[in-house]
């Protein structure tokens, strides 16, 4: 056996044990927990509130300790989660504990996440607030909390990370650089869509940028690259999108077909990922999940009848539509996690940069993956074997479908 055929073979080994192994785990796979949750900060005259958001999911992210035998694998109502939610904040000031009032908590079912609002009060003033933050961190270094902190008309941003999950803010100090007072009361509507960006620090020209112990930036208001990373994790932990993609490589035998699949399923996601983001576009997880699952299981046998057909067939014509159709299906899905943080606020930054990691995501896995795949035509069986894996990609979509409709 020359060096060449070993070099195939070692390919297609490679290839199959890959997709192989992606598929069986796949199955039992959640396609959407995320490490990343969401929170806004109000520092008013009554005290302190903070409203955070998490993905439903997570919630099994969340201590084993925190769970009886009997609901470890079931996710409750958000009120059951208040006590150790709670405990994952601390807030003093003047270096003494503010008292927690109360905590309240809500399920924001078109994303699929739950809210919780917890409101502190402080005695001994808040000259100087300290904030700290310990949910998930331990469990995955990887995590990242996005905050925003509201305060005398003012906005800062900031993200709760393992290294970083303390914020220091002398109130004081900046009242007196801004020539403000404290809010009378808190915010009670949704900041992230009705605060006058107008007056924030990050947009005003005229007003110097403030940082704060460097835990604060202010700048462009769309510069936040961490949402690149989101956007990549988000496509490269998806598992049913990551079979999607791979579905597309197994009958685009040439650059110029790969290249044409991928621009409309880009294009395609893109749009939906938009309209869904910016509240346009309103469909529910429970619809869009299965939906998504059903686009892997299609494109599979779709894979699978135009590989065996000989000749030009009118499915293998009207491949292009088809993709077009799935990616705007697959472009709501990849919305959610984005609108569970700042719900279409501000919409410029957070869908660019997302969308812009999404798509390297997606790249990287093509240029993974494109190559292996194409030294399959090489052997005997080349096309047999895109057919095994075709079968393999709808079977994992058909476990999903079941596992999201049931």
């Amino acid at each position: 056996m020359t060096t060449y055929q070993n070099k195939y073979q070692l390919s297609f080994f490679y290839s199959v044990i890959f997709t192989i192994l992606l598929s069986t785990y796949s199955t039992t796979a959640d396609a959407h927990l995320s490490g990343y949750t969401d929170t806004a900060i109000q520092i008013a005259k009554p005290g302190i509130q903070v409203t955070y958001t998490l993905p439903r999911d997570n919630i099994l992210e969340l201590p084993q300790n925190s769970f009886t035998k009997d609901t470890k694998n079931i996710i409750l109502a958000p009120e059951n989660y208040q006590a150790i939610i709670s405990q994952g904040w601390s807030v003093s000031a003047n270096r003494r504990n503010c008292h927690r009032l109360n905590i309240q908590s809500f399920q924001l079912t078109q994303v699929q996440a739950y809210q919780y609002k917890i409101t502190y009060q402080c005695p001994q003033g808040i000259d100087n607030i300290q904030i700290n933050y310990y949910l998930f961190i331990n469990q995955s270094r990887g995590h990242q909390n996005y905050a925003r902190v509201f305060m005398a008309g003012e906005e800062m941003r900031t993200r709760f990370t393992f290294d970083k999950n303390s914020l220091d803010i002398p109130v004081t100090k900046l009242l007196t650089q801004w020539d403000k007072k404290l809010s009378p009361t808190f915010i009670n509507k949704d900041l992230n869509q009705s605060y006058n960006p107008d007056t924030s620090l990050i947009t005003t020209a005229q007003k110097k940028p403030t940082k704060i112990d460097n835990a604060f930036t202010a700048n462009w208001r769309w510069l936040e690259p961490g949402f690149i990373i989101m956007g990549m994790q988000h496509i490269l932990l998806g598992l049913d999108h990551i079979l999607f993609v791979i579905a597309l490589l197994l009958v685009a035998m040439k650059w110029r077909q790969l290249i044409s699949c991928i621009t409309l399923f880009t294009l395609a996601h893109s749009i939906t990922l938009a309209l869904s983001y910016m509240g346009i576009l309103k469909i529910s997880p429970t619809i869009t999940e299965p939906l998504i699952a059903l686009t892997v299981l299609i494109i599979g046998f779709e894979n699978l009848y135009i590989l065996r057909a000989k000749t030009e067939t009118a499915l293998q014509r009207s491949h292009p539509f088809l993709i077009f159709i799935f990616g705007l299906i697959h472009g709501v899905g990849l919305s959610y996690q984005l609108t569970e943080y700042a719900s279409g606020y501000p919409i410029t930054g957070r869908l660019f940069l997302f969308n812009m990691g999404v798509e390297i995501g997606q790249l990287m896995i093509i240029l993974v993956l494109y190559w292996p795949i194409m030294q399959l035509l090489h052997f005997k069986n080349g096309k047999n074997i895109l057919m095994i894996l075709s079968v393999l990609i709808a079977i994992a979509g058909g476990g999903w479908f079941i596992e999201r409709v049931i």
